[in-house]
């Protein structure tokens, strides 16, 4: 069966990476199923980044480079043939970056 929500997809994927490394295509059920066993309260509405993933960040950025490291540029020119891939450790890095400067008075 065809994963109908990508983005849901990539969500899930991100918080799992934030407590081990994996590489395996799992639909999205299977995927919320794992995040419900690392986050037994896990509800779509509920915030959990300060209790469950702030700590595991650092983790789930190298964790998702390691999973992208695993495509070469070919494979990479063609995402869709990437399953699973997450470059979101981009975006949570230049976050950090930034908030870090902004702390520093740097902008």
């Amino acid at each position: 069966m065809k994963d109908t929500n990508p983005t849901t997809t990539m969500k899930f994927g991100w918080f799992l990476l934030h407590f081990n490394y994996h590489s395996a295509h799992l639909h999205r059920r299977e995927l919320l199923k794992k995040v419900r066993e690392e986050i037994p309260v896990y509800e779509k509405t509920r915030p959990i980044y300060e209790e469950y993933l702030k700590d595991k960040t650092s983790a789930a950025i190298n964790n998702s480079k390691r999973l992208c490291g695993q495509y070469d540029d070919e494979e990479l020119a063609r995402i869709s043939a990437c399953q699973p891939y997450t470059n979101v450790h981009d975006l949570v890095f230049r976050m950090l970056r930034l908030a870090k400067s902004e702390k520093e008075g740097k902008i």
